[in-house]
C-alpha cells in the first residue's frame, strides 16, 4: 500500500459541510485508519479532515471543554494566508533543557508529507538554553507538537482535522479519540463575549527602578569599554488580579487593538500557563526555496497628532544611536544567511515600520536558499537576533544572565510553524504568561552607547501600559 494511501482517501476536498456532518466523515475515516491489519515501520502521523463551513477559530477555541491540557492558536501576518487553533497531542517532540535543533528537526520531516501541506507542527523554542525555571517548565527549551483536533483555515478554506499516531494508536483506541471528537463544540458564535482581567491587585517589576538603573550604568560603562557592543535587557512585571484570567480572552484583545503586521499566538500545555502575545517581528518566513526576514530595531513611540507624530519618525531616522542599533541587526542577519543562500538581497536603506503602540526602524531581506539549507541552520544562525539578544552574542548574553533576575523563557524565543516545504517564525514579543490570575508581561530595550537609564525604562514603561490598556479595553 502507498504510505500516503491512508491520507488522500479519507480526505473529503469536493464539498463544504457542517460541522456535524464534518464530525461524521472523520469518525468514519478514524475507524478505517486504526482498523487496517496493515502497519507501517516505525510511527507515522496520520490526517483526516475535511472541509467545514467558515468559523471564527479563536471563539472557537474557547468554545471547547477546558479538560484538554494543550491548548494553542497561531496566525501569520495574515491571517487569510494560514490560521490555525487546537487542542490536544497527536505527536510531539520536547526538551526540557537542551535539544539538538539537528534532531528537532529531522524528526518533523520524516512525519511531514508533501502530500498533505496541512500537516504541520506547532510550537516554538526558548529565548536561549538555561532561561527555563518552573515557571515556564511545561514549555522547555522547545516543544513542537501536531495537535490531536485542529481547525484550520488555509487559502479562504477552513479544514476540520484530526490527526492520530499509527503504530502508537491502536483501533482499541478508536472509541476514545471518537468520543472526543464528538464532544468538539461548534455553533454561531454570536454571543460570545470576552471578559478583560478585572480588578488588579498588585504589581511588582523586576528588577525595581533602582536596579535598572544600577544594571544599565554597568552595561553601558562595559559598552563604551568595547566589552561588547550592545546588549537588549529586559523587565518583568508581576500583575496579581482580583479573578482567574482566560487567556483566550487576552489574545481576543491583542487581536482587536493590534489588527495589522502582526503574528499572534496563544501556547498553554498543562491545563495553567498559557503563553499568549501578539509580535510584530518575523524571525523568518520559508515558502520552498525562498526565505524572508527582517531587521526590526530602533523605537519611538506614535505622535498624539499628525504633526508629533512626524516628528517623532524624524527624531527616529535622524538618530544616531537608533541607528547603529538597527545596523547590528541587519549586519547580523546578513552574516547569517549569507552562506546559506545562492542569492540574497539585503535593504540596508532604513524605513519606518509604524504600529499603533509605537514605530521602529525596519530592513528587509530575501533570498534563495541553497539545496541543503534546512530550518535547523536557519534557528542556529538567526536566533537569537541582536534585536533581542545583543553582540557579540555570547557577550551580551553574559550581560543579560547577569542583569535580569529573572528566566526569559519562551519571552523573545522562536514561535512558529513547521510544515512539508514551509516554515514560518516569529519572535516572541508583545507578549505574557497567564497563571490562574497572574499574569506576567516581558518587554525589553536595546542597550548601546549613548542609553540613557531613565528613558530605557520609560520606552519598556510605555510597552507595558500598552498592553495593559489594550487588555483591559482602553484602546
Amino acid at each position: 500500500m502507498n504510505r500516503f494511501d491512508y491520507q488522500t482517501r479519507y480526505n473529503h476536498s469536493d464539498k463544504i459541510y457542517t460541522a456535524h456532518e464534518a464530525k461524521a466523515i472523520l469518525a468514519g475515516g478514524l475507524k478505517k485508519v486504526l482498523s487496517k491489519a496493515v502497519r507501517f515501520t516505525g510511527a507515522r502521523v496520520v490526517r483526516l479532515e475535511v472541509p467545514v463551513e467558515g468559523q471564527d477559530l479563536l471563539k472557537w477555541l474557547a468554545a471547547q471543554h477546558q479538560h484538554y491540557k494543550t491548548r494553542f492558536y497561531f496566525s501569520g501576518r495574515d491571517p487569510k494566508d494560514m490560521e490555525a487553533s487546537g487542542i490536544g497531542i497527536a505527536d510531539l517532540i520536547s526538551s526540557k533543557e537542551t535539544f539538538n535543533c539537528a534532531e528537532t528537526f529531522d524528526h518533523m520531516r520524516s512525519r511531514l508529507s508533501i502530500e498533505n501541506p496541512n500537516k504541520r507542527y506547532y510550537g516554538g523554542l526558548a529565548f536561549a538554553p538555561g532561561h527555563i525555571d518552573a515557571d515556564w517548565e511545561s514549555f522547555g527549551t522547545c516543544r513542537f507538537f501536531i495537535p490531536r483536533f485542529e481547525l484550520l483555515s488555509r487559502n479562504g478554506r477552513t479544514y476540520l482535522a484530526c490527526n492520530v499516531l499509527l503504530n502508537k494508536e491502536k483501533p482499541e483506541d478508536f472509541e476514545k479519540i471518537r468520543s472526543e471528537l464528538e464532544q468538539l463544540r461548534f455553533s454561531d458564535y454570536s454571543n460570545t463575549t470576552f471578559s478583560t482581567p478585572g480588578k488588579l491587585l498588585s504589581r511588582i517589576d523586576y528588577p525595581g527602578y533602582e536596579e535598572w538603573k544600577e544594571n544599565l550604568t554597568r552595561v553601558i560603562g562595559e559598552i563604551r569599554d568595547h566589552r561588547y557592543d550592545k546588549t537588549v535587557l529586559a523587565r518583568k512585571v508581576v500583575l496579581d488580579f482580583a479573578a482567574d484570567i482566560d487567556p483566550v480572552a487576552i489574545l481576543f484583545f491583542l487581536k482587536e487593538s493590534l489588527p495589522s503586521r502582526r503574528y499572534d499566538f496563544l501556547f498553554q500545555f498543562d491545563g495553567k500557563k498559557a503563553f499568549v502575545g501578539s509580535s510584530p517581528e518575523q524571525l523568518y518566513k520559508r515558502k520552498g526555496r525562498l526565505i524572508e526576514s527582517e531587521a526590526v530595531a530602533g523605537t519611538r513611540s506614535r505622535g498624539k497628532g499628525e504633526q508629533d507624530d512626524l516628528q517623532l519618525a524624524r527624531e527616529l531616522m535622524n538618530s544616531d544611536k537608533e541607528r547603529r542599533e538597527h545596523d547590528f541587526v541587519i549586519d547580523f542577519i546578513e552574516k547569517g544567511l549569507r552562506p546559506l543562500c545562492t542569492s540574497l538581497e539585503v535593504e540596508h536603506q532604513k524605513g519606518l515600520l509604524k504600529l499603533k503602540e509605537g514605530q521602529h526602524l525596519i530592513s528587509h531581506v530575501k533570498g534563495t536558499l541553497k539545496e541543503n539549507a534546512a530550518d535547523d541552520m536557519l534557528i542556529n544562525v538567526l536566533h537569537p537576533t541582536p534585536a533581542v539578544g545583543g553582540c557579540p552574542l555570547d557577550k551580551a548574553l553574559e550581560a543579560i544572565r547577569q542583569c535580569e533576575p529573572f528566566k526569559r523563557g519562551w519571552y523573545a524565543g522562536v514561535i512558529g510553524t513547521v510544515g512539508c516545504d514551509s516554515s514560518d517564525f516569529a519572535v516572541g514579543l508583545r507578549s505574557g504568561l497567564i497563571d490562574k490570575n497572574k499574569l506576567c508581561l516581558y518587554s525589553g530595550v536595546g542597550i548601546v552607547d549613548g542609553s540613557i537609564p531613565e528613558a530605557e525604562w520609560q520606552e519598556v514603561e510605555c510597552k507595558i501600559t500598552n498592553f495593559l490598556d489594550i487588555i483591559n479595553g482602553k484602546q
